[in-house]
């Protein structure tokens, strides 16, 4: 296999104050990693990080409080808003969950439209764009 494939994994056992350094080969490409490990072993491995992931972004959403400074403020999602993260996750697709991310957001887009730097009428047509390419990416 080629040089594009190989990767160079630092191990630690901090318990113990050992380490070692390892290039190992995991293939350049899909067909290459299949042709190391074997179709099955590949796609269990990728499901096993595909959960992983999913819980991720769904736990994420879970913990996430109305107000990160106030911890009586409520959940910003519910448990079905959760599910909903967890069932349509998409590797590679940020969705964002943070509530420091979603009140920025929201502070930014006030605050640009009380300036008059956006219009209600531009902002409605970025949120038109946006629901179009999500639109897209999801067919």
């Amino acid at each position: 296999m080629s040089a594009e494939g190989v990767v160079t994994m630092k191990i630690r056992a901090p318990k113990v104050g050992r380490s070692i350094e390892v290039s190992r080969d995991f293939g350049a490409s899909l067909e290459d990693t299949v042709e190391l490990f074997g179709a099955e072993t590949v796609h269990n491995a990728a499901v096993q990080q595909l959960v992983i992931r999913c819980q991720a972004a769904s736990r994420s959403a879970l913990e996430t409080l109305n107000d990160k400074d106030d911890p009586n403020s409520g959940f910003m999602y519910s448990e079905d808003e959760a599910a909903d993260i967890a069932s349509t996750y998409m590797p590679g697709v940020r969705r964002a969950t943070g509530g420091a991310s979603l009140e920025k957001a929201k502070a930014t887009v006030s605050e640009a439209v009380a300036k008059g730097t956006m219009t209600i009428e531009e902002l409605e047509a970025r949120i038109k764009e946006l629901r179009a390419q999500k639109a897209e990416q999801e067919e």
